[in-house]
C-alpha cells in the first residue's frame, strides 16, 4: 500500500511540473481574427494555372514597383524545367509550352450517355 500511494504522488507532481511551464489562453475574452486561409490557396492556384486574376495581380505589382514578382505561371515554370524530354538515342523529343485550359466538349451527363470520357479537346501544335 505504501508503494502505490508514493507512486501516485510522484505521478501527480510530474503532471503539475509538466503544466507549470505552459501558457494558458483560457482567460482571453475577445475573439481573435481568423486569417483568410482560403485566399492563400486561391492565389496559389491562380499562379499555378496563370489565369486572369493572377495576371492582374502581376500587372498591379509591376505598376506599384514591387520587384521579385514572377511573370510566368507555375505550369509554365514546370514545363520549362522538364522540357524537352528526349529519348536515349536523341532522335525524338517532346516539348511542353504555353499551357491552355479549354472547356470540355460535353457535360458529365452527356459523356455518360455517349459512353465517352470527360475531357477537354487537345490543342497541341506540331513543333517546328
Amino acid at each position: 500500500m505504501v508503494a502505490s500511494s508514493t507512486s501516485n504522488q510522484t505521478a501527480a507532481s510530474a503532471r503539475t511540473a509538466e503544466y507549470a511551464g505552459r501558457l494558458s489562453f483560457a482567460k482571453i475574452h475577445e475573439p481573435l481574427d481568423v486569417p483568410e486561409l482560403l485566399a492563400l490557396q486561391i492565389e496559389s492556384f491562380d499562379r499555378l494555372v496563370g489565369n486572369e486574376r493572377w495576371a492582374a495581380r502581376v500587372e498591379d505589382a509591376r505598376q506599384k514597383g514591387i520587384k521579385g514578382v514572377s511573370d510566368t505561371s507555375g505550369l509554365a515554370d514546370i514545363f520549362e524545367e522538364m522540357s524537352p524530354i528526349e529519348d536515349f538515342q536523341g532522335t525524338m523529343s517532346l516539348s511542353f509550352s504555353d499551357p491552355e485550359f479549354a472547356d470540355p466538349k460535353m457535360t458529365v451527363e452527356e459523356c455518360k450517355d455517349h459512353d465517352t470520357t470527360y475531357s477537354a479537346r487537345c490543342t497541341s501544335r506540331p513543333s517546328s
